[in-house]
């Protein structure tokens, strides 16, 4: 009986010190997409911007 309530007590343990990592890693699992997410807005921003300033300067040129 003393085992048996020692390996509950060891998995807990382990239980213990997992769970915070999990927390952690999707946190940084999250950050990242937002990250991700912010990126390919910024890149279509600019698209837009090299876009009208290219037809700014054919007018200009023409």
């Amino acid at each position: 009986m003393n085992l048996h309530n020692n390996e509950l007590v060891t998995l807990l343990g382990i239980l213990i010190m997992i769970i915070p990592n999990l927390i952690v890693l999707a946190f940084i699992f999250i950050l990242y997409k937002k990250r991700k997410e912010a990126d390919e807005k910024q890149n279509q921003i600019l698209n837009r911007l090299e876009s009208i300033s290219n037809q700014i300067n054919s007018i200009i040129n023409s």
